[in-house]
């Protein structure tokens, strides 16, 4: 790989990590800089963790950060973070639009509209809470959070959000965050009861033609690495860019 190129994927690492950040810092938490380290504070502990960058120091952690997101350039090293008492979790996969592949069968019936009212983010909020808990107990727990901070970021003029519906009833979601040239989509969700019909497929499609129909030049998203949703975005044609992992200090 020559200079240019290098500088390119580096370029592009940092656009999809800037983008990612828009989106943790309005629907997560609040971000703090420590020395070459971001701090993402939450009030939720799943939402509260380090990520590393070029010269972070893990003696400079606060102590009740338990975990850390490592990218490819940061340090220290991995075995550093297993001396220093981390192990693994997951690993995050950071993706690109490449290049559409031939069309899916695309579901006439889906009604795709993006929210304007504060009744329209209810049943966005109900819909993406539903889609990522299997239970009422976590449902009860996770609706109100998920809707404070999408309520709060309702009237944003770089966040967009869609709801598809099925006959008059909402199914699925999807949020878009631009930041400049880059659209990052998050908070993709379907009901349990009508997932693999191609409701998904269909939302995310339309999601993508309107994003390049406005100019936008990345399109990105994040998911679990090797998981049936990063193989669900690839057939979509997204590719691969980089991949990063959460580390948890051993208790």
């Amino acid at each position: 790989m020559d200079q240019h190129d290098q500088h390119t994927d580096e370029l592009l690492n940092q656009q999809l990590l800037a983008n990612h950040l828009a989106f943790l810092s309005s629907h997560r938490g609040t971000l703090q800089p420590a020395n070459e380290t971001l701090l993402l504070k939450s009030d939720r502990p799943e939402f509260t963790y380090a990520l590393l960058g070029r010269g972070s120091n893990l003696a400079d952690l606060p102590a009740h950060f338990q975990t850390l997101q490592h990218f490819p350039w940061s340090t220290p090293q991995l075995p550093d973070l297993e001396s220093a008492g981390f192990s693994p979790t997951m690993g995050i996969t950071y993706m690109v639009f490449d290049s559409a592949p031939a069309r899916q069968q695309e579901r006439a019936d889906l009604e795709i509209t993006e929210v304007k009212t504060s009744e329209q983010m209810d049943l966005f909020s109900q819909v993406q809470a539903r889609g990522f808990t299997d239970s009422e107990s976590s449902f009860a727990d996770w609706h109100p959070w998920l809707k404070s901070a999408n309520d709060r970021n309702l009237h944003q003029q770089r966040q967009r959000f869609y709801v598809a519906s099925l006959k008059g009833a909402p199914i699925a979601t999807a949020l878009v965050v631009l930041d400049g040239k880059t659209a990052g989509i998050y908070a993709v969700a379907t009901l349990a009861a009508y997932r693999k019909q191609g409701i998904s497929t269909t939302l995310m499609e339309r999601v993508i033609a309107e994003l390049k129909a406005m100019g936008l030049k990345i399109i990105t998203l994040q998911c679990k690495q090797d998981s049936y949703v990063e193989e669900f975005y690839r057939r979509l044609g997204f590719k691969r860019v980089f991949t990063t992992g959460l580390y948890r200090r051993n208790t």
